[in-house]
């Protein structure tokens, strides 16, 4: 990464935690001394947004705070604020053809026992910032954060008639900016890191509450449902969709994505979820 791209990621991380140690710093983004001393200049004498504290950086009471938003509504890029904003469909409860997209980590419960509760933050900080782009880049909205994955809508709010690729072309994305993570979280941790996915489309039951952009979306009927299922059943770091042409999506594999029929993931509700 350049100086400038190491700043961003260290301003962000630091105002979510409010105080990261010279030690944490070293070795969540490998700075030799220099660097480090360039990025401390940089937060502190130039931004003034934090400040040193014995070995650390502390976040500035100073520094102007972001912009807040609601609890589990991610603010989306302007572009596409401005489409949610001049959508029917982001003010009233209809009926809609809709794709939803379900993502967790597999095997989460057991690396969190293993690792430190700050590597874990800082390695799902990463995931959700990934996540949250690439929704974005393909006109979805993140409806849930859950724990360890999120809940995410393409169709609505903003109407897209090709929804269902978009949502599987997010997935690919997602799966393939994991790759450089996993290796890091492999290489430092000694931990394995792979998500699942699951999509389906169909019609559900969409509307929002709060106002303006500081909103929740939901989503309910079977077709949620079946999309959490699918979560369930995929492997770890595969696809897992229904009701998707996934073969016209660029990136189609068979070992990324799973096309599987919505009867046989109705069947499977009576076996135990892996």
């Amino acid at each position: 990464m350049s100086l400038l791209e190491i700043v961003h990621e260290v301003q962000q991380h630091l105002e979510e935690s409010g105080r990261l140690s010279y030690l944490k710093l070293r070795r969540e983004f490998s700075l030799n001394d220099d660097t480090l001393a360039a990025v401390v200049e940089e937060l502190v004498d130039k931004q003034h947004v934090a400040v040193r504290e014995d070995q650390a950086l502390a976040w500035s009471a100073a520094a102007a705070p972001r912009q807040t938003r609601a609890e589990g509504s991610p603010a989306p890029p302007q572009h596409l604020a401005d489409k949610i904003l001049y959508s029917k469909a982001a003010f009233e409860s209809e009926r809609k053809q809709m794709t939803v997209l379900f993502s967790d980590v597999s095997g989460f419960t057991a690396m969190s026992e293993k690792l430190d509760p700050e590597d874990v933050r800082a390695i799902m900080a990463s995931v959700f910032e990934l996540i949250l782009n690439e929704v974005h880049r393909y006109e979805g909205t993140v409806n849930q954060f859950l724990g360890d994955g999120v809940m995410a809508l393409f169709g609505v709010p903003v109407e897209n008639d090709g929804h269902a690729q978009q949502a599987l072309r997010a997935a690919l994305a997602v799966q393939s900016g994991l790759i450089p993570l996993a290796d890091e979280v492999r290489r430092l941790h000694g931990v394995e890191f792979r998500m699942r996915i699951g999509i389906n489309t169909g019609r559900v039951v969409v509307g929002a509450i709060g106002r303006d952009l500081r909103r929740d979306y939901t989503a309910v009927g079977d077709t949620t449902n079946l999309a959490a299922r699918l979560l369930n059943i995929a492997e770890p770091g595969q696809i897992a969709s229904a009701g998707v042409p996934s073969s016209s999506v660029p990136g189609f594999s068979s070992s990324r994505i799973w096309a599987i029929s919505r009867s046989r993931v109705r069947r499977s509700r009576s076996t135990p979820t892996l």
